[in-house]
């Protein structure tokens, strides 16, 4: 047997399927879930050194086998470089040693990425053949298995596959995911799993182990007749057998709405149908289920569902739940309780049950896959007939309800043949009693109370930062193996986080720890050894109807006051309604809503120098309706705009009533919901907390909900001291700084405005590498987009900008509705050999380096640093840049659903700073606006920057080692 020659090429990039294995790995590396094992039973004389050198050529055939995963400035990366042998071991054991084989963990960093164990025992020679899920999905098992037993036999094997195909399947596999591209395909999945039902339908059974697998033949007569009806029915043979598994499922869970997930092969072209390696992945298929459903209109519509779903199959899981806004573990349980597997090695070249290793045979007992599925159910087809292979991986089924559904399932699919026009209800006569009132298994907990204690144990602090993540970013639960970013947060969320696992936890650790162990997994680590402080637990409310007012709403009320004109604090909302919303209803939730918040029935009193709030009795809420269906959609939209320009007018500090309501009737039986409050009562962060506590009111007012448990108040937190310490590390990070950019202005002021800044189609799927790699946030290389074109734009090496960020630290102070904003100071500098690289890399510091330090005020640094100032200017901050994220901007309110309206700043709204650059990340791309003020900025100076910040931006990843100071603002590539 002779090798074929090495590639000359030995890496590959990693499609976004394998870099989740990868970070599932570095989390948890002793877990055996992404091993492939092939487990061979021996039959005669099998010679150890022909196998050991059988496997040499195999993994000369397939290299990656060989290889190990490697970070590198370009990314990370798969690499079968000077890669040593597979292991190949033989030892004495017995059936635990198989066992132990099968699960025994793969080092991803140090390789290789297969291995061969031969257990000899007193029943015979097994033989594990265990691979990585990375370089291996269940339709390369037949051919690589075809091959070993080829090489042994001294058959000459093929040449190493050309890696183009791999290396353009992992590029697809991203643009699919985060790129424009993939947005249809997120769309359908966002739109079919909408809503979906809670996790793991089927009763928990307390067990430790796996039960052994039940395996059941299929009569020879009953496949024929099962695929003879098929064919009348117009479905395929596994579809009969998938609906008759959504039917046993129903009947021993009493779950009327169930996900059962099937593998899918996902390869797409000529150029991987062949191919060995990694593209499969689980589609989530979800069912409806009615008793008065017949067999036939469960399998029909199962079908369609099928088809429908393979055809937006391209999606790697961790996308398709991304896109339905189902992350973390209750999700991922969600999708993977139960899932179908189909093997039809008789439908192609290599039936590899019985392998011919002459003059020994090799059965293959067991091809699963190890992984986090609770039940899988393996239909296999092959030249002795076909069989269901039922395996409880984990022990929470128990073997007496394994038993039962495989009975029930083989009972269906006979009812089914046999008379597919009866419905779910007849068929159920014959079936094993459900067990559907058994106890669940524990999820990991959701947003809730704070614990009452800090957690000792690592399971209570990895519950304990679970709860802070959900309750930050909105979601209903998360997975060790989540990351922060890739969960939707962002560097103005990090701080918020920060603040509130010290508060919670009792423990200390920064925001540059947040950034550095960004998967849940990893911060717990280290929280664990964090040093402890005071005793976690949460603030009492304090008595009262008059309190001193926020510094920075103090700041608010001073600024428009010195300058009406431009600073002008409102902060409209809208939301698109899917449904329809009874306005009485709607206004009754409203007024619930400010009753239960005082901050949102305050007025602001001016004492002696002193801003005070004072809370005003509760009263009916102002709910503005109107009926623009009949309107031009130029009119419609012009009126839209109109109406908070109108309520912001309304809003005066010193009368209260700061939050304004409309409704509005629009085209096609449509409305939008829009909401005006001034910036005194509300801020971004609040929002989602605002959405939330809506949803409740309305349930309230509806009926649906009895009672509440009274909220926490704004004025109920605790505002931190500045600290001589803190006010001294800005004083050193900004000494020397420019309090000011060399803005000239237009000769004569110019009316305010607005530019989009345009983006390159793919600009969200492009950032992602880097900011994996580089440990940054979008909004990190966002700003430092910005920072590089400040620098050419304005000839100075050393500038600043500022940021906003949402100070809620302190005891409850993440719970409230009400402004707690911040601006930070960013100092940026540039030397002629600075790379965009070298720049990121500063303004990540940067950006870490003052949210560590973000509770001192902006005022309280220029008091302190005392720089030059210019009229209507905020020394440092002649740029601003936001970030606005509005991923858990939605709600519903009974059968209406809210979906906000994308954000554009418009001017009369952010013209405080001379120029306010604005980005805002959506599920489906990146969007940018620069707003500017027309005395400080001319309208083609604004255009300008807007266009050079979109260059950079876009072609960030692939000019990170050009100086700053050689960029190329030419023009956006698209």
């Amino acid at each position: 047997m002779t090798a074929p020659e090495p590639l000359a090429q030995k890496e590959l990039p990693l499609s976004a399927l394998q870099e989740a294995m990868w970070v599932s790995w570095q989390v948890e590396p002793e877990r055996w879930v992404h091993l492939v094992p092939l487990t061979l039973a021996v039959r005669g004389e099998l010679d150890l050194d022909r196998l050991r050198e059988a496997v040499a050529v195999l993994c000369a055939r397939y290299p990656m086998f060989t290889g190990r995963v490697v970070v590198t400035p370009e990314g990370t990366r798969l690499t079968w470089a000077d890669a040593p042998a597979i292991p190949f071991v033989v030892t004495d054991g017995d059936e635990q040693a198989v066992h132990d084989a099968r699960r025994r963990p793969i080092d991803l960093a140090q390789g290789p990425l297969a291995r061969v164990e031969v257990v000899r025992g007193r029943e015979g020679v097994t033989v594990v053949f265990t691979v990585h899920h990375l370089v291996l999905d269940g339709a390369s098992i037949p051919p690589v298995l075809d091959d070993l037993s080829r090489a042994y036999r001294g058959e000459r094997l093929g040449e190493p596959d050309d890696v183009a195909p791999f290396a353009d399947y992992a590029r697809r596999s991203w643009e699919l995911a985060v790129g424009a591209e993939g947005a249809p395909m997120r769309a359908f999945w966002r739109s079919t799993l909408s809503g979906a039902a809670p996790a793991r339908p089927l009763p928990a059974h307390q067990g430790s182990q796996g039960a052994p697998p039940v395996v059941v033949p299929v009569p020879a007569g009953l496949v024929a007749e099962v695929k003879r009806t098929a064919r009348e029915l117009g479905v395929t043979y596994f579809t009969m057998m998938y609906g008759a598994l959504f039917a046993a499922v129903h009947h021993h869970s009493g779950a009327d709405d169930l996900i059962v997930s099937t593998a899918h092969h996902g390869r797409r072209g000529n150029a991987l149908s062949e191919q060995v390696g990694s593209f499969a992945g689980l589609l989530p298929i979800r069912q409806r289920m009615r008793d008065s459903d017949t067999y036939r209109e469960l399998a029909q519509r199962l079908s369609r569902d099928l088809r429908a779903a393979t055809a937006h199959g391209g999606l790697p899981l961790a996308a398709i739940l991304r896109a339905a806004d189902l992350v973390g573990p209750e999700a991922r349980d969600r999708v993977s309780d139960v899932v179908l597997t189909y093997w039809n090695t008789a439908a192609g070249p290599h039936d590899v049950r019985h392998l011919d290793f002459g003059p020994a045979e090799l059965d293959l007992v067991d091809a699963t896959n190890a992984s986090d599925q609770r039940l899988t159910v393996l239909l296999q087809e092959d030249g002795s007939g076909s069989s269901l292979i039922w395996q409880d991986h984990h022990g929470t089924l128990g073997a007496g309800l394994l038993s039962a559904l495989a009975d029930d399932h083989l009972t269906m699919v006979a009812e089914m043949t046999a008379d597919p026009g009866r419905t779910l209800a007849q068929g159920r006569a014959g079936l094993h009693p459900s067990r559907a009132a058994g106890p669940a298994a524990a999820p990991v907990p959701a947003a809730g109370a704070a614990p009452r204690k800090a957690p000792d144990t690592h399971q209570e602090v990895m519950a304990a930062l679970a709860q802070v993540w959900c309750e930050t970013l909105g979601v209903a639960s998360v997975d060790p193996l989540d990351s922060f970013f890739l969960l939707g947060g962002h560097s103005l969320l990090a701080s918020a986080v920060v603040h509130r696992i010290n508060e919670r936890l009792g423990v200390t650790v920064s925001v540059r720890d947040l950034f550095a162990h960004s998967v849940l997994g990893d911060l717990a680590e280290v929280v664990a050894r964090a040093p402890k402080t005071a005793e976690a637990g949460t603030a009492q409310a304090r008595a009262g109807t008059v309190f001193r007012a926020s510094r920075f709403q103090e700041g608010i009320w001073l600024a428009e006051r010195l300058d009406p004109e431009h600073a002008r604090y409102h902060i409209p909302l809208s939301w698109t309604v899917s449904g329809h919303l009874e306005p009485e209803t709607l206004r009754s939730a409203l007024t619930l809503l400010t009753t239960r918040h005082q901050i949102l029935r305050a007025r602001f009193v001016d004492e002696d120098g002193l801003l005070y709030q004072e809370t005003l009795p509760a009263h009916q809420a102002e709910l503005d309706t109107a009926d623009l269906s009949g309107l031009s959609a130029v009119d419609r939209a012009e009126r839209l705009a109109e109406w908070p320009e109108q309520a912001g007018r309304s809003l005066d500090p010193t009368r209260g009533r700061l939050l304004r309501a409309g409704l509005f009737d629009v085209a096609e039986g449509g409305q939008v919901l829009a909401l005006c409050a001034h910036h005194l009562v509300l801020d971004g962060e609040s929002v989602p907390l605002l959405l939330r506590e809506l949803e409740l009111c309305h349930r309230l007012a509806t009926g649906r909900a009895r009672t509440a448990p009274p909220p926490a108040q704004y004025h109920d937190r605790a505002e931190a001291e500045v600290s001589a310490e803190d006010l001294a590390h800005w004083r050193k990070r900004l000494d020397g700084a420019p309090g000011s950019l060399a803005l000239t202005g237009p000769a004569e002021p110019e009316p305010h405005g607005a530019v989009t800044i345009p983006l390159a189609e793919g600009t969200t799927a492009a950032l992602l590498p880097v900011r994996l790699e580089r440990k940054v946030s979008g909004f990190m290389i966002a700003a430092a987009s910005v920072a590089a074109v400040l620098h050419r734009w304005s000839g100075q090496d050393d500038l600043t900008f500022g940021i906003p960020v949402a100070t809620r630290g302190g005891p409850g102070a993440g719970e409230v509705i009400g402004p707690r904003l911040n601006t930070l100071v960013l100092r940026s500098r540039a030397e002629p050999a600075t790379t965009l690289a070298d720049l990121l890399d500063a303004v990540r510091e940067s950006v870490i380096d003052a949210f560590e330090y973000q509770d001192v005020p902006l005022e309280s640094v220029v008091r302190e640093l005392r720089p030059s100032r210019l009229p209507g200017r905020t020394p440092y901050v002649d740029v601003m840049v936001n970030n606005v994220g509005v991923s858990r901007w939605s709600a519903r309110l009974g059968p209406a659903r809210l979906t906000p309206v994308n954000f554009v700043s418009r001017a009369e709204e952010v013209s405080k700073f001379p120029i306010t650059v604005t980005f805002t990340e959506t599920s489906e791309a990146l969007l940018g606006t620069l707003s500017y003020r027309g005395d400080q900025v001319s309208a083609a100076e604004a255009q300008r920057v807007a266009h050079d910040i979109g260059s950079v931006l876009s072609g960030f990843a692939e000019h990170l080692s050009t100086p700053v100071s050689k960029l190329d603002f030419a023009g956006v590539r698209s």
